[in-house]
């Protein structure tokens, strides 16, 4: 059975947005740096959901001082025009100092699968810039959401 994007299943994260014209390259497509781009605000938008964030800042937050380890991104279907999509997230590994989150794009009624990739981050300590773990508080919201995800099959 497919998932539901509507309203999506615990352990996806679905964040709406659009294509703006800036963003969209000679050939009427989004150009393939801004994919990255949306990765990085689903996730932001994400943090914020999970961790209750009233603000994205480190220092608050130190869980948010991560740097990227690794991006793997396959393009399969050009996401043309000015309009509206989705980027879906689902958690794939929770370690020690580590998240790796799967995300998709996707059309917005999810019917057509644009690109998807993985993300890996390493978090950081503020104060000496080695990985350090995470917090127990932010296992305890990751924990879950990551388990979820990973049991999901489309």
């Amino acid at each position: 059975m497919p998932l539901d994007y509507q309203s999506p299943p615990p352990g996806l994260f679905v964040y709406r947005t659009r294509a703006h014209f800036y963003e969209i390259d000679a050939l009427w497509v989004l150009h393939h740096s801004r994919y990255l781009q949306f990765v990085e605000r689903a996730q932001q938008a994400l943090f914020d959901e999970l961790m209750g964030a009233k603000e994205f800042s480190p220092e608050k937050y130190p869980d948010l001082y991560v740097v990227v380890k690794r991006v793997e991104i396959d393009y399969l279907v050009s996401l043309r025009g000015v309009a509206p999509f989705i980027v879906v997230l689902r958690g794939i590994k929770l370690r020690e100092a580590g998240l790796t989150v799967g995300f998709e794009f996707r059309s917005e009624d999810g019917s057509i699968l644009h690109a998807r990739g993985e993300r890996t981050v390493c978090k950081l300590s503020l104060q000496t810039h080695e990985p350090v773990g995470f917090s127990p508080e932010f296992r305890a919201k990751y924990e879950p959401w990551v388990a979820a995800g990973t049991a999901l099959k489309d």
